[in-house]
């Protein structure tokens, strides 16, 4: 569920990247990469590092997705699908 404290509400009409979606809490659970951490590589261009360090990290150690992650699912898909958000709106 999300709380009103992960929303960042529009003011005035205005829209900026950073108010049309939350930027709190983790997207990564496994290796803790942050939405703040992901949006800010988008933003210079270095979203693969974050891509890479994941991919790496999961052939390294493994991920344990089910149990860190609350939908019990791996990240890559909503790591993915948060920068297509990200770089359709900038």
């Amino acid at each position: 569920m999300i709380s009103t404290n992960d929303l960042n509400l529009r003011k005035s009409g205005q829209s900026t990247k950073s108010e049309t979606l939350p930027l709190k809490g983790l997207i990564c659970f496994c290796f803790k990469h942050s939405k703040q951490s992901l949006f800010d590589s988008i933003q210079s261009n270095r979203e693969e590092d974050i891509i890479n360090d994941i991919k790496k990290k999961m052939k390294d150690s493994g991920c344990f997705c089910e149990t860190s992650n609350p939908s019990g699912k791996c990240c890559m898909a909503d790591v993915m699908g948060f920068i297509k958000q990200h770089k359709e709106i900038s």
